[in-house]
């Protein structure tokens, strides 16, 4: 096992020089070198050795590997192909880490939860999102009312806080309504660019979504919900 976390700008260096990788601005590529971040994300989402973890964009494992030191299974879905051979050798040393190249928004993340995570006990998601797919992502999995008991993630800070907003407040709307209907929202803690590699463009923000036992609201058709409330997104 390598004697230092992936999560260090050092480490991170030395992996895009080794795989000669050059980032995606397409993809929103940032990846985390900051482990004490990590740390604090993964307290957050109460993760232990019962846990199913989604994890969407690992990119080169420096997030996934924290993971796995804790949960049960970590099932990461990563849409760079380029990034499989690094994620192949960087995760090496946990069996319990399932990799699958594969776009998010496309992926059949119930089949992939039945093959990889039903002896879980419970199932959050735990992610670094790719920024310029947040929201899809989130609507994504919200709709398909998949067996997910909360979600722990990091996001462009002016989307977390639409995402955790009051009625009546500026930044309160469809993304909002959305979220809050089927989950209790809460911000978890705001993080520099500095941590980044490359840093991005704008202030980050780590929120945490847990399931409601019951929805907010009792909406009789909630497809009709969804398409209305998406409509505004």
């Amino acid at each position: 096992m390598h004697d230092k976390d992936i999560a260090t700008p050092s480490r991170t260096r030395a992996l895009l020089n080794q795989y000669g990788f050059n980032f995606k601005k397409s993809l929103g590529q940032n990846f985390l070198i900051d482990v004490n971040i990590i740390h604090r994300i993964i307290d957050a989402s109460g993760i232990d050795v019962t846990t199913g973890v989604i994890e969407i964009g690992p990119g080169m494992g420096s997030l996934t590997e924290q993971l796995a030191k804790k949960a049960k299974h970590v099932l990461a879905f990563e849409i760079d192909q380029r990034l499989i051979p690094v994620l192949k050798d960087t995760l090496s040393p946990y069996p319990n880490v399932t990799v699958i190249n594969e776009d998010i928004l496309k992926a059949n993340v119930s089949e992939a939860m039945q093959t990889h995570l039903s002896e879980c006990e419970k199932i959050m998601v735990v992610a670094n999102l790719p920024y310029y797919i947040t929201t899809p992502i989130l609507l994504r999995l919200l709709e398909q009312d998949l067996n997910i008991d909360g979600y722990v993630v990091m996001m462009q800070k002016e989307v977390g806080e639409r995402l955790n907003a009051q009625v009546g407040s500026k930044a309160y709307g469809s993304l909002s309504i959305v979220t809050q209907y089927y989950t209790k929202t809460s911000k978890v803690l705001t993080v520099p660019k500095t941590v980044f590699m490359p840093p991005p463009n704008v202030d980050s923000i780590v929120v945490k979504l847990m399931k409601r036992q019951s929805p907010l609201v009792e909406v009789k058709n909630e497809q009709a919900f969804f398409k209305m409330a998406k409509g505004g997104v």
